[in-house]
């Protein structure tokens, strides 16, 4: 390439006549073209869709570019339909707007209203932008259905052109230069005034074509020299772009042979975790007709403990559980353990439930007026309470502390009396209390309190007998998580309490008192938590020697 520069240049020089003041002129609209002024006017360019975004179906092309006052609009057309957006180019030099307009959907002649952003940077006599587009499902997961490049320069300008044609700007400049010089030189060979002989002459002829001839070689040269330097440059920055883009397709070729690793590396695993998945699924198919077997010898097995002579009634079940506490620490696992109680006693147990999750005094209070109002003699309820508790030592009174509650303000707070007198209100045969608050224990210590402690102990399986005494007497209970000291809030899932309540119950295939159910539960609580439950039955509430009894249903 180099070998042939010298021939190029003398054939440029041969037809160019020097016009220093041409290069000046190109010299001075060099530098204005870098100055910090954004060129007012028409602008022209592009506007194109990333290749890559396969996604997009409409076509987008620029119809024209103005800036005017700071301000730049373009408009533009989307497939058939012309759009334009415009705003306020910032001082910083950037540019960004909104804009709305219709685009046809991915595999659909429908179309929707697209929001676009068109945003880039005025730097060095051109625009450099970016456009987005959402529409339809891309728009309501956050993502982009159509984006592109937006390409601007002044028109008449050399990166205008160069946008055009999508020349190097400095190829365009050499060419302006050299039309340029041209253009002077035919402009001086035809108008040039014919030279009238010299009157005088002080220089020899001979000396003046020596010294013209002097000064044009000087002046060629030096036309030479700039013009090999533009040509220099322009093959440094060819050779420069062209190793960028062989890094660049290098960099692509690892990126894809790494995907292709990587991808067969998924596939390999995807092709061990399907026959890993086939081999569980052979296997839980094996173990679902055992476990369905076993079930159905156990359905037999449980009917057969539970009599069928005896009338147990209805079962209700009020469950209150709060974490979220408005003035207090907020609780781990006191909502959890409500709802875990709920299920089993609805799904086992048949208890038609209501659940008050992070409620405020009035929810509780409501919900117990409500029993009371409904509730008959056929009927057995269970209260569970997971949630704070306070003990009033001043006034020897034990409280429930639902989501509203205040630190020294009982306003919001269930009294222990308060729970006595519902109890003692409401029809229903058996009820039992499960607490698992803090001072819970209140609840069965003291004259005034809700009960009176008891010795309890364990019986062995009743007969058919005395579980139809059981059902036919009255009993008002109350089993606690604690005594008279702060409980544990649950370290996992639940709480000990709960968690021990819980796996009681499942494992329950018969009738069960809540006696027994107190004597189960009692040891993994004491063994898991630094506290002891306490069961007793319910002082001035009606108790009449019965308990609580649990009766599965399935």
């Amino acid at each position: 390439m180099y070998s042939r520069l010298p021939a190029i240049l003398l054939l440029i020089c041969i037809l160019m006549l020097p016009d220093f003041a041409v290069r000046a002129q190109d010299q001075t609209k060099k530098k204005s073209q870098s100055s910090d002024t954004i060129v007012p006017g028409e602008w022209i360019g592009y506007l194109r869709k990333f290749d890559s975004d396969s996604a997009c179906e409409a076509k987008f092309k620029l119809v024209s570019a103005t800036v005017e006052n700071s301000n730049l609009e373009i408009t533009f057309k989307v497939d058939a339909q012309q759009s334009s957006v415009s705003g306020k180019i910032g001082s910083t030099r950037k540019f960004d707007e909104w804009t709305n307009f219709e685009i046809r959907m991915q595999d659909s002649y429908d179309t929707a209203r697209a929001t676009a952003r068109f945003q880039g940077t005025f730097r060095d006599h051109i625009f450099d932008g970016y456009f987005n587009a959402q529409a339809g499902e891309s728009q309501k997961r956050g993502g982009v259905l159509c984006e592109g490049s937006i390409q601007l320069a002044p028109k008449g300008s050399i990166e205008g052109e160069a946008l055009l044609t999508g020349k190097d700007p400095k190829m365009v400049r050499l060419e302006r230069q050299v039309a340029a010089l041209k253009k002077a030189k035919n402009s001086a060979s035809q108008s040039a005034p014919a030279k009238k002989p010299a009157k005088k002459s002080i220089k020899t002829p001979a000396e003046k074509e020596a010294e013209k001839k002097a000064k044009a070689d000087a002046e060629a040269e030096k036309i030479k020299l700039a013009l090999l330097q533009e040509i220099q440059d322009l093959i440094a920055e060819r050779q420069r772009q062209e190793a960028a883009r062989q890094a660049k397709i290098k960099s692509e070729a690892q990126k894809l042979a790494r995907l292709r690793s990587d991808q067969k590396r998924i596939a390999e695993r995807q092709r061990k975790e399907a026959k890993r998945l086939k081999k569980l699924r052979a296997e839980t198919e094996a173990k679902s007709k055992q476990l369905a077997a076993l079930q159905k010898q156990q359905v037999k097995t449980s009917k057969s403990k539970i009599p069928a002579n005896i009338n147990f009634g209805n079962y209700h079940a009020l469950v209150i559980g709060i974490n979220r506490y408005r003035n207090l620490e907020p609780l781990r696992t006191a909502v959890s353990d409500a709802f875990a109680v709920a299920e089993i006693l609805s799904s086992k147990y048949g208890f038609k439930v209501t659940t008050l999750i992070n409620s405020n005094r009035d929810d509780i209070l409501n919900a117990l007026d409500n029993l009371r109002a409904n509730l008959t003699n056929n009927d057995n309820l269970l209260v569970y309470y997971a949630g704070h508790g306070w003990l009033d030592k001043a006034g020897d009174e034990g409280y429930w502390l639902p989501a509203n509650a205040k630190k020294n303000r009982q306003s919001g707070w269930v009294s222990n009396a308060s729970i006595t007198t519902n109890l003692r209100a409401i029809k229903a045969k058996h009820v039992i209390v499960l607490a698992d608050s803090c001072y819970s224990g209140r609840l069965i210590r003291g004259t005034g309190t809700l009960m009176r402690g008891i010795e309890v102990a364990a019986r062995n399986r009743t007969p058919s007998s005395y579980l139809e005494k059981m059902a036919r007497k009255k009993a008002r209970v109350v089993m606690t998580s604690g005594g008279l000291e702060p409980v544990e809030d649950g370290h996992g899932k639940h709480s000990a309490f709960a968690q021990a309540i819980i796996d009681a119950l499942n494992d329950n295939d018969g009738v069960l008192e809540g006696s027994k159910l107190f004597n189960i539960i009692r040891r993994p609580v004491i063994t898991n938590a630094d506290q002891i439950p306490q069961y007793s039955d319910v002082r001035r509430a009606g108790h009449n020697g019965g308990d609580f009894l649990f009766v599965p249903q399935k």
